[in-house]
């Protein structure tokens, strides 16, 4: 299927909204056959990791990563 690559290495804040937001899309993409594919940085693999959805949603470390 389709792959969309969020690419959130360059966001130093991430709110409860924009958590939402990317949520929100990997549910509508998983019910169509795709995958949405986050790459994170240090400030947001944190957020990611304290809210638990580090275990949900694919995070990368790296755009290159994301898109292999």
């Amino acid at each position: 299927g389709e792959v969309l690559a969020v690419d959130l290495s360059g966001v130093t804040f991430l709110s409860s909204a924009g958590l939402s937001v990317l949520v929100q899309a990997h549910q509508k993409a998983e019910q169509v056959g795709c995958e949405v594919r986050i790459v994170t940085n240090s400030s947001t693999a944190r957020v990611f990791q304290l809210t638990g959805l580090d275990t949900t949603l694919r995070l990368f470390g790296s755009l290159e990563e994301a898109r292999a």
